[in-house]
């Protein structure tokens, strides 16, 4: 991700990884997720002195956040918090006063957009191991495995572990419902306050491993009896049987040119949160693919409006894994469907979702943030 940010960055003029490193221009020292751990490069960017502007894409929860980091960056009125989602923002601001955040949605390279003009045919010809999409179904993605889940619930204080397996079957039954709302309904009834941020953060990873775990296995378990390739971490090879197949793990500059092999990809949103989707329904629709998601807010707004004949992608209820298959089994049965929904799908990313369309806002942000006037005058680094 961070290599095709920087391509972007590329197209529209900026200088990426210069030889110098602060040349004459005001540099923007851009990363994705976590920095290393190194008090050495700390201390130089965040010199007061030095004119420099610094930005973060980070592409999980903000209870995920490296609090140590985010105590230190969030006091640097040049640092800017890039979120692609909207779940959990509203906690930033609460536990870090000063912090300087901002939305940017989820962004795909160019290169992951299949080619137009087959685009129709390969949805068109018959099935087999020959045909340019032999994969009916395509799934991809990570689950934990449960000893994985087990070592990351003993770790959480005895008192709390009844509270935290409550949260996991209100996630469940209720996929619209955000953590700190089952954390605030579970915690409290137990008699706990809920707003200790380190508490939080260590059940968001207890919990939500939980829910990503059953949910999905529930989603490909239902698939059987649909040929599916289910592609992630080998925890998935004990869901794999009959008509599930699993088909190993997939490097993430290969994510776009696996899933261009399937028909159908199952395009589910990430589990940690409830409204936002990740690139995954990106990078499905890029490939041509038919592409199901689960019922989300920004799903809706950007893929799924009222009108059916519009649609990018096919929703489902992901509290019913059986509305997973129904929507799979649709769009399988009606290929001129599959085929429409597809191409709409391919050309609504090359139009609003490459990661060119990302790249002028977060340059912007983060040439404000110096005050830059003219948003060549910075140097990407």
């Amino acid at each position: 991700m961070s290599t095709e940010l920087a391509d972007a960055f590329r197209s529209l003029g900026r200088e990426v990884n210069p030889k110098e490193r602060f040349g004459d221009r005001p540099p923007i020292f851009f990363w994705t997720n976590f920095l290393p751990e190194d008090e050495g490069l700390f201390d130089s960017i965040t010199n007061p002195s030095l004119v420099i502007s610094l930005m973060q894409f980070f592409v999980d929860h903000p209870l995920a956040l490296d609090a140590k980091q985010m105590d230190r960056f969030s006091q640097s009125p040049k640092f800017r918090l890039a979120l692609p989602c909207l779940d959990g923002a509203h906690l930033l601001r609460l536990r870090w006063p000063t912090l300087q955040h901002f939305f940017c949605l989820h962004g795909v390279p160019g290169s992951a957009l299949c080619d137009l003009q087959t685009l129709e045919q390969s949805h068109n010809e018959a099935s087999g191991a020959e045909a340019a999409r032999p994969n009916e179904l395509v799934v991809l993605g990570s689950i934990h495995p449960q000893c994985q889940i087990d070592c990351l619930w003993s770790q959480i204080p005895a008192r709390v572990r009844k509270a935290g397996a409550a949260m996991v079957e209100m996630l469940l039954a209720y996929p619209w419902m955000p953590f700190d709302q089952a954390l605030d309904i579970a915690i409290g009834a137990e008699g706990i306050i809920p707003g200790h941020w380190p508490l939080a953060a260590i059940l968001f990873q207890a919990v939500m491993a939980e829910v990503n775990r059953r949910r999905r296995m529930s989603m490909v378990r239902v698939m059987q009896g649909i040929p599916t390739a289910v592609y992630g971490a080998e925890a998935w090879k004990e869901a794999c049987a009959g008509t599930i197949r699993y088909a190993g793990q997939v490097p993430y500059d290969q994510v776009a040119t696996t899933m261009e092999r399937g028909r159908v990809c199952l395009a589910w949103g990430p589990t940690q949160f409830t409204h936002s989707f990740s690139e995954r329904i990106l990078l499905s629709m890029a490939a041509g693919c038919a592409t199901v998601a689960d019922d989300r807010l920004l799903v809706r707004q950007h893929f799924a409006m009222d009108d059916s004949n519009t649609h990018c992608a096919a929703i489902f209820d992901a509290s019913k894994p059986e509305s997973a298959r129904q929507a799979v089994s649709d769009l399988l049965n009606d290929r001129d469907r599959a085929g429409a929904m597809a191409l709409r799908g391919r050309r609504a990313v090359e139009q609003s979702h490459l990661w060119r369309h990302r790249a002028e806002q977060l340059l912007n942000v983060a040439d404000e943030a110096l005050g830059v006037a003219d948003p060549v005058a910075a140097a990407a680094v």
